[in-house]
């Protein structure tokens, strides 16, 4: 059927049943949804299959790293999330601690993990520069050394009008010498 409706080669057929097999999803459902997926992203060759799995096993090794760090619950990761881990691995380059760096940020303000959140952050430190957690600390750092100085009143400096007169008024109407009357 797959054959026929997607015209995907034998070779392929069998390579997409073996990664079916390889992640314990072996239904039939299943195997159609990844067949059409498959034809729907063009993946009809041998060549594109086996840099497809390539990808997918990438993501699954992330993910496995991920999860030992962050304790998350399922163990292959939901389609949206292979696309969130796929974006930021290899779209912006982020390690597995730089993600889970994120994923902490994400659960420290929203209580939950939070994949919109992770990006926002992540997209932030891709764009700013920041690849390793060093960068991040530094770059905190910073924004909280400047926010402390924005926060410091200014310090006061005496103008030529807030210094103390050279001469008492008092002290001269006591000497004698009263002020002239206009």
């Amino acid at each position: 059927m797959i054959h026929d409706s997607y015209g995907m080669p034998v070779e392929v057929i069998l390579m997409m049943i073996q990664y079916a097999k390889s992640i314990g999803r072996t239904g039939y459902s299943y195997i159609s949804g990844i067949a059409k997926k498959w034809a729907d992203e063009e993946i009809l060759t041998v060549e594109d299959a086996e840099e497809y799995l390539k990808r997918q096993s990438r993501i699954d090794d992330l993910w496995r790293r991920f999860r030992e760090l962050s304790s998350i619950g399922n163990e292959i990761p939901t389609t949206k999330q292979r696309q969130y881990f796929l974006k930021w691995n290899s779209e912006y380059g982020f390690s597995v601690q730089m993600i889970y760096l994120a994923y902490e940020r994400a659960v420290e303000q929203t209580g939950k993990f939070s994949l919109p959140y992770a990006d926002k952050v992540l997209k932030s430190w891709n764009e700013a520069g920041l690849k390793t957690e060093a960068d991040v600390a530094a770059a905190e750092a910073a924004r909280a050394k400047q926010k402390e100085k924005a926060a410091k009143p200014a310090k006061k400096t005496e103008t030529v009008f807030s210094q103390k007169s050279s001469y008492d008024l008092s002290e001269i109407e006591k000497l004698g010498i009263k002020k002239k009357k206009d």
